[in-house]
């Protein structure tokens, strides 16, 4: 291992190096240097979300949050903050929770100064204007009926008002439409007034900053509010229930749904910590009980989980599922006998161990990003104190196997469980009272008596106004265990273009803010980084890195979906999948037992043109870890049994695709605009193709793929180059080499312009409407990049005109795609059935003005700093970097092609752009796909 490497695992504490002060008006800031980046994250937190909200003005904290940057004295233009921090190459964005609303600006670093008084004047000075309120309110009902649309939306919120009589989460927390229409602005005025004061805020800064200097910046911004009345309603508390309840919906969907809601405490409880990991346990990662129960043995679930989320008042413990057949009872039988079973036997220490191994990494993990740990801090402050960020990890590091069981017997009790399933109108599932239901699930096991939940002796010495809390999976996002994310798909983020958003074809878990060129970025560093050609015909590339004991490893190959038919569509994927079910040495629960005790996991992504694995791993279990990828990578064994398992998962893939209508829309669109070529088959596969398969053919797809002479791997992270060449030198056998290539199908070109159209009983009608783009050899692609940047994102062409002038849509986006030998340009929206058409003639009269009229000079600067933000912001993570580097040697692209990119970008003129959209934004010959509501 690196023999200088700055720091270890265990010197790494969140709370390090953090200021913390408190403004004369209350208001307090914490500031946390990191130089890693050139990169800062501003993120301001309120302490007032949805159960703050009296019944009467239900979702009026997320109308503020979308009204507040709609324009100040100072701004009086709707769209000039989002313009203006996109000109500083950042990312602005808000969210709102149960009993949070955060604001929060990325920026480079150079810019931070002037994002925090944009940040500042709008939370501070918010017209609230009239007529732009009723126009916000018309886009966030339509933001309503898209989740709406969402199964998984759906399923929650109607458990949560099934299962609540009094506690305001009982309600639907977007608003209904009806009471969204009845708000005023004297209502937001007086919300705000209440509950936005200086003494209820807290903000965090962190990144490549001068601490002194930033004292100064939020002095100067808000020192100056005045501390006011801070008025802070709660919500009334949930009276104790010992009554089991059970409800059946159905709508027009294909997943078959189940979630199990059972009454929890609250963070501070100390029992939080042994409850955090009794969901890691149950269901974090392959290893855990209930995937390898459910779905690996029984094999009657495609998906499984537990988690635990709490509030200031109490938690909730949730177990769900998404069933294979259509009775849900056999999966609603076998989740309760797991709880019965982890209440009845003592957890075994390697579960503790491994989950507290995967504690330890997320924390480390964590660090990578500064907007990661301005939100954690934040988050911690609310609950009173920033140091419980490291606090909580020590405590979920003590949590014995007898506080696992423990826990598990006192709140996981069937007398306080709420049951929802959620079904398609279609399924075959007997009718069951709740009566019945309950007898099913009774069993023979006796129930211990759950005490009723308060402020127990033991709770974190904090004061009493402190206990808030907004979302678990903050806490958890470092120290938590079920929000680890570290197993499947997790570590490997290669984007398979260069330019444009929203890779619909990958399957990653590490999403930087945008990632623009090549998938991620080496943060202009490219000159550390050497291309390496193996001896046994592989090439390398190796980037060191010291910030962090951390080492990112990723293995790329050409194929994927372009090599696949409409016979073999989805077979990258299910090879992809059966290579991590059981090699020449290991079964599937040894290499997921193995992997994830070393906190890591094995990801893998099947894109149009590559598929790739990777993993990330702290730097000391590197060996292992790399022992047990290069065992999956080079030697599976693709059992039958298995295989037919990762069917099943495919195919519970294929129906949550087709019930997101986003995704069915772009797969609409590339259906149309592609044809009979690879590039137009669905990303998942068609499901008779996979049911096709056989071991025999995923072990011919491997053996013709999966070659050293077929072979780009990147690593960057804390060990020296000789170490890394070693890991990959010697993988493959000798004769692999040598073994060909299968070569990918030609594009000659897209198929006649036409529309592909599906009808569903949604309450939406999704749009993707495309037109021809750039591929990655084209020099159109700069000018296209560009244009997207003009009309997608808040204040870009496309979203003002459809949503902030028109209030049609809540989604509105464009993105130009660029591959090996194709590409798009599509624009996207998500509107009401009735308002297709007009969101349709609106954007192509936009796109007719780009092809006639230059842009102006300002739109073209404000793109031009915002791909540069959004290089660098996304270059931050060890994964981002290794996948880039990796993209760039597998096309054939210098290392250095980011900073050739953001160089060339500089160079284009509005002329240039204006001639790639008169060529390509044809409005009279685009391509459609669309779902359409009713």
């Amino acid at each position: 291992m690196s023999s200088d490497s700055q720091v270890s695992v265990s010197e790494l504490r969140m709370t390090d190096g953090v200021t913390r002060l408190v403004l004369d008006n209350g208001f307090t800031v914490l500031l946390k240097e990191n130089h890693t980046s050139p990169v800062t994250a501003l993120l301001v937190s309120v302490k007032a979300g949805y159960f703050n909200e009296p019944d009467p003005v239900s979702g009026i904290a997320h109308v503020i949050e979308h009204m507040i940057f709609k324009g100040t004295p100072l701004r009086p233009d709707g769209e000039q903050f989002a313009r203006e921090v996109r000109e500083l190459g950042g990312a602005l964005n808000a969210a709102t929770y149960y009993e949070e609303t955060y604001y929060y600006v990325i920026v480079p670093s150079v810019n931070h100064e002037r994002a925090f008084e944009v940040q500042a004047d709008a939370l501070q000075n918010s017209l609230f204007d009239g007529p732009e309120l009723s126009k916000e309110i018309e886009v966030i009902v339509q933001e309503s009926l898209q989740k709406r649309d969402s199964p998984m939306a759906m399923l929650t919120e109607s458990l949560n008002e099934l299962a609540y009589d009094e506690h305001r989460i009982r309600r639907w927390r977007i608003g209904h439409p009806e009471a969204l229409r009845a708000l005023t602005r004297e209502d937001l005025v007086r919300f705000v007034q209440a509950t936005y004061r200086p003494e209820n805020m807290v903000v965090a800064i962190v990144g490549d900053i001068d601490t002194e200097k930033a004292r100064d910046l939020v002095q100067r911004t808000w020192g100056g509010i005045p501390r006011g009345d801070l008025q802070r309603e709660v919500s009334p508390v949930e009276p104790f229930r010992d009554e089991f309840r059970y409800k059946r919906i159905t709508g027009e969907h294909k997943q078959r749904l189940l979630l199990f809601h059972l009454p929890a405490p609250s963070v501070l409880h100390p029992d939080a910590a042994p409850l955090l990991v009794l969901s890691a346990i149950l269901s974090d990662g392959r290893s855990a009980r209930l995937y390898r129960r459910l779905k690996e043995e029984l094999q009657i679930t495609n998906s499984v989980w537990a988690s635990y989320e709490t509030f200031e008042q109490m938690g909730v413990f949730k177990i769900g599922a998404e069933c294979i057949g259509d009775d849900p009872l056999p999966v609603e039988e076998a989740l309760w006998a797991e709880i019965r079973r982890v209440q009845a036997e003592p957890v075994l220490d390697s579960e503790i161990r491994r989950v507290k191994t995967r504690i330890e990494s997320s924390r480390l993990f964590g660090q990578e990003e500064v907007f990661g740990m301005a939100r954690t801090l934040a988050t911690y402050e609310l609950l009173g104190d920033y140091h419980l960020a490291d606090v909580f990890t020590e405590r979920l590091h003590a949590v014995a196997a007898a506080d696992v069981q423990r826990v598990a017997r006192t709140y996981l009790q069937l007398p306080t469980a709420t049951l929802l399933e959620y079904l398609p109108a279609g399924a075959e599932a007997p009718e069951r009272t709740t009566e019945e239901l309950h007898e099913a699930l009774s069993g023979r096991g006796a129930y211990p008596q759950m005490p009723q939940m308060g402020a127990d002796e033991g709770e974190l010495s904090l004061p009493t106004h402190s206990r808030d809390f907004a979302q678990i999976t903050q806490i958890t996002q470092i120290a938590g265990a079920s929000a680890l994310n570290l197993s499947e798909n997790a570590n490997l983020a290669v984007s398979p273009r260069i330019g444009g958003r929203g890779a619909m074809d990958s399957q990653t878990s590490e999403q930087p803010i945008s990632p623009r060129i090549g998938g991620r970025g080496a943060n202009s560093h490219s000159d550390e980084a050497r291309l390496i050609a193996l001896p046994n015909g592989a090439t390398l590339v190796f980037k060191p890195r010291r910030d962090l004991p951390i080492v990112s490893v990723q293995a790329l190959f050409h194929g994927g979906k372009s090599m696949e038919t409409r016979e073999t569509s989805g077979l990258t994927g299910l090879m992809l999948k059966a290579s991590m079910k059981g090699t020449r040495h290991l079964s599937a629960e040894e290499i997921a037992n193995r992997i994830e005790a070393l906190g890591s996991g094995i990801g893998f992504s099947p894109g149009p043109d590559y598929f790739g694995y990777g993993f990330k791993i702290r730097r000391d279990d590197l060996q292992a870890a790399f022992a047990l990828f290069s065992e999956v990578l080079v030697h599976p064994s693709f059992p039958e049994a298995e295989v037919e398992r990762e069917k099943q998962a495919i195919f519970g893939e294929i129906r949550r695709q087709q019930d997101s209508s986003m995704s069915l829309a772009y797969e609409q669109f590339a259906a149309a605009y592609f044809g009979d070529h690879p590039y137009g088959l669905p990303s998942i596969g068609i499901e008779s193709a996979v049911a096709a398969q056989s071991a025999a053919s995923l072990r011919s797809c491997h053996d013709a793929l999966v070659t050293s002479g077929n072979l780009v791997a990147s690593i960057v992270g804390d060990i020296e180059e000789a170490e890394a060449v070693a890991l990959f030198a010697d993988l493959f056998p000798g004769s692999a080499a040598s073994r060909p290539m299968v070569p990918s199908a030609p594009f000659a070109g897209p198929a006649p312009p036409s529309v592909r159209a599906l009808q569903r009983q949604k309450k939406q009608t999704a749009a993707a409407m495309g037109f021809t783009g750039a591929a990655l050899g084209s020099d159109d692609r700069y000018a296209l990049d560009l244009l997207d940047e003009i009309t997608s994102a808040m204040g870009g062409r496309f979203f003002s005109a459809v949503r902030g002038e028109n209030a049609l849509a809540y989604s509105v986006s464009s993105v130009h795609r660029s591959r090996r030998d194709a590409g798009n340009f599509i624009t996207y929206t998500s509107t009401a059935p009735e308002n297709e058409l007009r969101a349709r003639d609106i954007l192509l009269e936009e796109c007719a003005k780009l092809g006639r009229e230059p842009v102006t000079e300002d739109e073209l600067r404000i793109a031009k700093a915002t791909l540069l933000g959004e290089h660098v912001i996304g270059t931050q993570t060890f994964g981002a970097q290794a996948s880039e580097l990796a993209y760039f040697a597998l096309n054939g692209l210098p290392l250095d092609e980011a900073e050739r990119y953001l160089d060339r970008i500089q160079a284009i003129t509005a002329e240039e752009v204006r001639e790639a959209a008169a060529r390509h934004l044809t409005t009279d010959a685009y391509w459609l796909g669309v779902v359409r509501g009713e």
